[in-house]
C-alpha cells in the first residue's frame, strides 16, 4: 500500500520491521516458509501451505531487503510518518541506524558460513548504527490506547499474573554463578526466585523475580 500511495519512508520502514521478524522466526526454527509466507489472499495467489525455505536462502532476502529499507528511508517523503510510528516518530535517521545495525547482526550470524561475503558487507557499512538510548521499542503507559496490551488483559480479566522469572533459568543461573542474572531478572524481596515452569494456575505465596528491563518482558 506503501508503494502504491508513494510513501517510501512507510515503506522503508515496513521492510525493516518485516526483515527484523522473519530473522527472529529463522534464527528460532531453521528452514521456515518465507517466499510464499504471508500470501494467502486470493489476490496474492491463495497458498495457503507455503513451501519451507532454507535459511541461506531466507538470510540473503532479509539482508537484502535490509538494503532496499534503508535506501528507502534515505529518500524525501513529505508525507513521513510522525506519531503514528510508534517507535521512532517518524525521524529516518533513527530507522537508518536500525537498519544498519540490524544488518551488522545479520552478518555476524553468518560470520562462519560465508566470512569472506561478511567481511565484504561489513567492510561496506558506514553507519549510522544504534547507540545506547536508541533501542527499538514501543514505550507504553498507563494513558488509555497506550497500555500494555497483555497487561492489560491480565489485570482486566484477573488473570494469575505469571510473567514471572522461570525457575529453570533461575537455577541455571545461580547454580553457574552467572552474574547476568540480575540483569535478566530483577530480584524479589525474598531473592531471585522463579516460578516452576508451567505453573499457569497457582498463585505462589512467595515473591518472584519479574523479568529485567533489558528482556522486554516486564509487563507492569
Amino acid at each position: 500500500q506503501a508503494d502504491n500511495l508513494g510513501r517510501p519512508h512507510y515503506e522503508g520502514i515496513g521492510k525493516l520491521l518485516t526483515a527484523y521478524t522473519f530473522q527472529l522466526i529463522t534464527d528460532v526454527w531453521g528452514d521456515v516458509p518465507f517466499t510464499e509466507a504471508l500470501k494467502g489472499s486470493p489476490s496474492e495467489g491463495l497458498i495457503l501451505s507455503p513451501k519451507y525455505d532454507a535459511q541461506s536462502v531466507i538470510y540473503d532476502h532479509l539482508l537484502r531487503m535490509v538494503d532496499t529499507g534503508i535506501s528507502l528511508m534515505t529518500r524525501n517523503d513529505p508525507n513521513s510518518p510522525g506519531s503514528d510510528d510508534l517507535i521512532y516518530h517518524g525521524d529516518a535517521d533513527s530507522w537508518i541506524a536500525f537498519g544498519n545495525s540490524l544488518k551488522l547482526k545479520m552478518l555476524m550470524r553468518i560470520s562462519y558460513v560465508d566470512p569472506a561475503r561478511v567481511t565484504s558487507e561489513i567492510s561496506a557499512l558506514t553507519g549510522p548504527f544504534l547507540e545506547e538510548g536508541d533501542d527499538a521499542l514501543i514505550l507504553f503507559s498507563a494513558t488509555a490506547g497506550n497500555r500494555n496490551p497483555l497487561s492489560a488483559e491480565i489485570q482486566a480479566l484477573n488473570y494469575v499474573t505469571n510473567i514471572v522469572a522461570s525457575k529453570t533459568s533461575i537455577d541455571s543461573l545461580l547454580a553457574n554463578q552467572d552474574p547476568r542474572i540480575d540483569i535478566f531478572y530483577e530480584p524479589s524481596d525474598a531473592g531471585q526466585i522463579g516460578l516452576e515452569q508451567g505453573n499457569y494456575n497457582a498463585t505462589p505465596g512467595i515473591p518472584l523475580s519479574l523479568p529485567g528491563a533489558v528482556t522486554g518482558a516486564n509487563t507492569n
